[in-house]
């Protein structure tokens, strides 16, 4: 995976992001190694706000704005995400809930000002 764009200088960065990403060809980064790289950019946030764009379950794209470590809206009810490791429970801010993430679907991060894209 390649970070595409530094948000805060808009120039390519033209790099891979080592601290993310272990030594693999782009274009063939499977399931298990995209998975991992979403799961360490979001989690490399500490909470912090990124946003998401994937593909649903209809084919259509959808943009997902939160961040993970919310629990002031939690009441106690079952985390559905658990032991299932394509889906990451986070809080959407626009829709004011807890939503699964589908990392599989994951087409591009914006994240700690830069961009990546799968």
């Amino acid at each position: 995976m390649k970070v595409k764009n530094n948000v805060a200088t808009g120039k390519d960065s033209g790099y891979y992001d080592p601290t993310v990403i272990e030594k693999h060809r782009e274009s063939k980064m499977n399931t298990e190694q995209k998975r991992q790289a979403v799961r360490e950019i979001i989690n490399s946030q500490n909470g912090k706000f990124f946003t998401a764009k994937f593909v649903g379950v209809t084919g259509d794209t959808h943009v997902f704005n939160g961040r993970t470590g919310v629990f002031k809206y939690s009441k106690g009810g079952v985390n559905y995400s658990t032991g299932k490791e394509h889906l990451l429970n986070a809080f959407n801010v626009q829709k004011m809930g807890y939503r699964n993430l589908n990392l599989d679907g994951i087409t591009e991060i914006h994240a700690g000002h830069s961009v990546y894209n799968f």
